[in-house]
Protein backbone atom coordinates (compact mmCIF):
# COMPACT_ATOMS: atom_id res chain seq x y z
CA UNK A 1 0.00 0.00 0.00
CA UNK A 2 2.59 2.77 0.55
CA UNK A 3 3.00 3.17 -3.14
CA UNK A 4 -1.02 3.11 -3.48
CA UNK A 5 -1.23 7.14 -2.71
CA UNK A 6 1.59 7.53 -4.68
CA UNK A 7 -0.35 6.20 -7.61
CA UNK A 8 -3.76 7.71 -6.70
CA UNK A 9 -2.32 11.12 -6.46
CA UNK A 10 -3.00 13.65 -8.78
CA UNK A 11 -0.57 16.70 -8.16
CA UNK A 12 2.52 16.63 -10.12
CA UNK A 13 5.10 16.52 -7.22
CA UNK A 14 8.07 19.12 -9.28
CA UNK A 15 4.94 21.41 -10.34
CA UNK A 16 2.95 21.67 -6.65
CA UNK A 17 5.36 19.80 -4.25
CA UNK A 18 3.35 21.62 -0.87
CA UNK A 19 0.02 20.17 -2.44
CA UNK A 20 0.92 17.05 -2.99
CA UNK A 21 2.59 16.93 0.68
CA UNK A 22 -0.74 17.85 1.94
CA UNK A 23 -2.40 15.68 -0.26
CA UNK A 24 -0.44 12.57 0.90
CA UNK A 25 -0.89 14.00 4.77
CA UNK A 26 -4.75 13.89 4.17
CA UNK A 27 -4.71 9.87 2.88
CA UNK A 28 -2.27 9.23 6.11
CA UNK A 29 -4.83 10.92 8.28
CA UNK A 30 -7.88 9.01 7.47
CA UNK A 31 -6.03 5.40 6.62
CA UNK A 32 -4.64 6.26 10.50
CA UNK A 33 -7.03 7.79 12.34
CA UNK A 34 -10.63 6.45 10.64
CA UNK A 35 -13.67 8.06 8.96
CA UNK A 36 -15.20 11.28 9.93
CA UNK A 37 -14.11 14.63 10.06
CA UNK A 38 -15.71 15.20 13.08
CA UNK A 39 -15.19 18.16 15.89
CA UNK A 40 -11.84 16.30 16.80
CA UNK A 41 -10.24 16.90 13.46
CA UNK A 42 -10.92 20.35 13.31
CA UNK A 43 -7.85 21.04 14.52
CA UNK A 44 -6.23 19.83 11.59
CA UNK A 45 -7.93 22.12 8.76
CA UNK A 46 -7.52 25.22 11.34
CA UNK A 47 -3.81 24.47 11.56
CA UNK A 48 -3.38 23.93 7.65
CA UNK A 49 -5.46 27.22 6.76
CA UNK A 50 -3.40 29.42 9.21
CA UNK A 51 0.01 27.39 7.75
CA UNK A 52 -0.80 27.76 4.24
CA UNK A 53 -4.04 28.38 2.23
CA UNK A 54 -7.19 26.99 0.81
CA UNK A 55 -5.23 25.48 -2.10
CA UNK A 56 -3.30 23.11 0.76
CA UNK A 57 -6.19 22.60 2.36
CA UNK A 58 -8.13 21.44 -0.27
CA UNK A 59 -5.36 18.97 -1.49
CA UNK A 60 -5.48 17.80 1.99
CA UNK A 61 -9.23 17.35 1.82
CA UNK A 62 -8.77 15.64 -1.73
CA UNK A 63 -6.43 13.26 -0.35
CA UNK A 64 -8.60 12.53 3.01
CA UNK A 65 -11.38 11.43 0.48
CA UNK A 66 -9.13 9.94 -1.77
CA UNK A 67 -7.84 7.15 1.05
CA UNK A 68 -11.89 7.35 2.55
CA UNK A 69 -12.94 5.78 -1.02
CA UNK A 70 -9.91 3.75 -1.19
CA UNK A 71 -11.01 1.70 1.93
CA UNK A 72 -14.64 1.46 1.41
CA UNK A 73 -13.89 0.19 -1.43
CA UNK A 74 -11.65 -2.71 -0.36
CA UNK A 75 -13.93 -3.21 2.40
CA UNK A 76 -16.52 -4.14 -0.49
CA UNK A 77 -14.11 -6.19 -2.36
CA UNK A 78 -13.28 -7.94 0.90
CA UNK A 79 -16.94 -8.59 1.64
CA UNK A 80 -17.56 -9.52 -1.72
CA UNK A 81 -14.82 -12.19 -1.56
CA UNK A 82 -16.21 -13.49 1.95
CA UNK A 83 -19.39 -14.50 0.39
Amino acid sequence: MPETWKNLCPIDEKEHPIQRQAWHGGWIYRMERGPGLGAEKEPVVDRTLKKYNSAVLSAWLQGYSTADSYLREEKSEQASRDM
